[in-house]
Parts: C-alpha cells; structure tokens; sequence
C-alpha cells in the first residue's frame, strides 16, 4: 500500500472510505490539566455515568453518542492524547497478558480463510495491535477502522503499512464483498443494541462470500456466575479478578451485548454460519463465515 497516493486502492469501492492523515490533534482537557486527571484517575474505579468533552475543531466524523462515554472510567474516554496513550499499555496490563493470546488466535483464524485472506478489516481497531500483527504476516491489504482519531495516531504509528479510517462500525464506509476477513477484538461489548444490530448487518454486507468473522468480547460467564464459589474452584483465582473487573469497570452497553442472546442464532439469523462459541475466561470466541448469497 501507498500512502502517497491515498484513495488510489485495490479493491473497488475502498475509495469510499477516506483514508485516516495522521496530522496534531487538538489537546482536551486530560492532555491540559494534570491535577484534574490525577482526581479523575482516583475515581475511575467508581465512574458509572458521565459524558466526553470533545473540542470543536477534532477532525473527521460526528462522534455518535453512544461513543461518548467514559468506557471503563477512563477521563474523557478515548478522546485525548494522554490517555490514549496509558490506555494502549493499561489494557494489556489490565487483562493479566491474556488479550495477545486473543489476539494471536484471531489472527490465525483470519489467516486460514478459504481461499485466502489477502485484504482484513480490523474493526474497532482501537491502538492497532492486531492491526499491526496483520501487516507483519504479510497481509497483503489490511484496513482499520475507529471512531477515536487519538486511538487512529496511535494505531497508525504502530501499523505504518496499514490503512486507517476515523468512524464507526454502523456506519461501516466500504462497499460490498471488499474484504476476505474481518476481526473485531472487543467491540461488541461497547456498542448498544441498535449499533451492534446495525453493524452485524454492515459486515455481512462487506465480507465476500465464504469470508470469515472473527469476534471476541467478554463472555457472560464471569460476570453474572451462578455459584462464584463454583466459578472460581473451575477457572482458578483470576477468574475472581476478572469477575470484580466487569462487575467494577464502568461498561456502559455490555447489558446489551449478552442481552442480544445466544451469538450463535444471533449470528445465524443474520446470514452467517457459525464455526466457533468458544468461551474462555474472560473471552467469548465467535467464529463465522458469511453464507453465500
């Protein structure tokens, strides 16, 4: 890929979708005030409401309002620099190394997509780590998608060879049947009911068929066990900690995401086969291929 020739792509209809220039962000207020942020660190953990104060000149798309909300009491959710960054590295701190294990069997499953998986979305690539992986196996078109243009910097330092889009996944701008494979790697989980409906629909429309999907989001499991004392004695010690972290860690719309469900049918109903429901704590597995037609 070319990023001296943006819109000039290989597949047909990519011209739609306005490639991410990476260029200054404007500061918002975690990047401004550091004894604001130390305040709203301290009261991360109890955040269960609020709303992202966006500056007027932030480039690209509306952020829609779903999206603007403190996602795990982070201050000012992923719309700074400040935060952004600590979010890249905490995140991967905060799921004990187990999200690159997700992230590796992810990209193996997009990988070994019948007939080959030359041109991969990731969707909701947040800092672009699996992103990133894509590239370096050699994929020969890889593309991701974000509404936080902080995340996008981040992603497209990480990823130089990919391909980066600023929006949303309900509002996916890429033509039909574009892409051999599509990963999402904790998306799901942060969409309400409407958005995820919406956006299932858009990557059934984007995939080719006989392309596959690759979701993983957290399972129902640890968060509403029937018997904790049995839970952990099954999964071990960390899976009381995962459990305290979603019964903790403010996530506005994973209600939603366990209330679309059995995934399974969910996915069926939307013109998917489902391969793979796979749950591994904290991860839910789902592996599917668009059904031809």
């Amino acid at each position: 890929m070319n990023r001296a020739a943006p819109g000039i792509r290989e597949i047909a209809g990519t011209a739609l979708a306005r490639p991410f220039s990476p260029s200054p962000l404007p500061e918002t207020w975690p990047d401004r005030s550091g004894f604001r942020l130390f305040l709203a660190l301290l009261k991360a953990p109890f955040v269960k409401s609020g709303q992202v104060e966006l500056p007027g000149d932030l480039p690209g798309p509306k952020v829609p309002e779903y999206a603007l909300r403190p996602f795990h009491g982070l201050p000012n959710g992923y719309y700074s620099h400040s935060v952004a960054q600590g979010y890249d590295t905490g995140f991967e701190v905060s799921m004990l190394g187990r999200i690159s294990g997700a992230r590796a069997r992810i990209l193996d499953t997009l990988l070994a997509t019948p007939g080959g998986a030359s041109h991969v979305l990731d969707v909701g690539c947040g800092s672009g780590r699996l992103t990133a992986a894509l590239t370096e196996r050699g994929v020969r078109e890889v593309w991701g998608l974000d509404p936080s243009p902080y995340l996008l910097q981040i992603a497209a330092d990480r990823a130089p060879l990919a391909e980066f889009v600023q929006g949303t996944i309900e509002e996916s701008p890429f033509d039909d049947g574009i892409f051999d494979a599509i990963g999402s790697c904790f998306l799901f989980h942060e969409l309400p009911k409407e958005a995820a409906e919406r956006g299932i629909r858009h990557l059934h429309r984007m995939l080719r068929p006989g392309g596959t999907l690759v979701i993983v989001d957290p399972c129902r499991d640890h968060v509403n066990p029937p018997s904790l004392l049995r839970f952990v004695l099954k999964h071990g010690p960390a899976a009381l900690y995962f459990h305290l972290l979603a019964k903790g860690v403010y996530e506005p719309y994973l209600n939603d995401w366990h209330g679309l469900g059995d995934h399974t049918s969910w996915l069926g109903q939307r013109g998917f086969e489902v391969l793979e429901n796979r749950v591994e704590i904290p991860f839910q597995f789902l592996v599917a291929r668009r059904r031809p037609g």
